[in-house]
């Protein structure tokens, strides 16, 4: 069964920038508790794959830390995810007669993703874990495809194409983490 949506961006996790110190009170309830601590840099990966239907051209610096969600009261140690993403599509440039790629979306990437060896290890899976991000575990073109397709809904179905680039939208509960 195909994925309807999937988002890259989890507006529930709170900027390290604009941080909210450990120790403070709550004494509002709809006072935003979130944070994150930035704990260790873990390099930069980039993703160029070409799939039946689209390009993928993607970065991100990754990094280990311990985040408090929004609407959450328990904090988790994960690994965070925080680049760009661009989808070409192959065939015919609208508007042409010329065959090539044409950028369908720009994104934002911000994702947190369980500590776990298959994205943290400086392993050849450790090098691999934003291909994980993006394409989760499917393996073979046409799974990847329809992967691409779910990520496109994801950044056109929640926001208006001027502000993907900034993103502020949340992970669909059904993206596996």
């Amino acid at each position: 069964m195909a994925t309807s949506m999937i988002y890259l961006v989890e507006d529930n996790i709170r900027h390290w920038e604009t941080p909210l110190h450990k120790g403070t009170v709550r004494f509002q309830p709809l006072f935003d508790l979130s944070r994150t601590e930035l704990i260790e840099p873990l390099g930069i990966e980039s993703v160029e794959e070409r799939g039946i239907t689209y390009l993928v051209n993607a970065s991100a610096a990754k990094y280990l830390v311990r985040i408090l969600r929004r609407g959450s009261s328990e904090e988790e140690e994960r690994i965070l995810f925080e680049g760009v993403m661009g989808i070409y599509q192959t065939g015919k440039v609208p508007g042409t007669d010329v065959s090539g790629f044409h950028l369908k979306i720009n994104g934002r990437i911000w994702v947190a993703r369980q500590n776990i060896p298959r994205f943290r290890e400086k392993s050849e899976l450790y090098r691999k874990g934003l291909c994980r991000v993006i394409f989760g575990e499917t393996t073979t073109g046409r799974g990847r495809d329809e992967r691409v397709r779910a990520i496109i809904r994801g950044y056109e179905e929640i926001v208006s194409p001027e502000t993907v680039i900034s993103g502020n939208y949340g992970r669909s509960p059904s993206d596996p983490i």
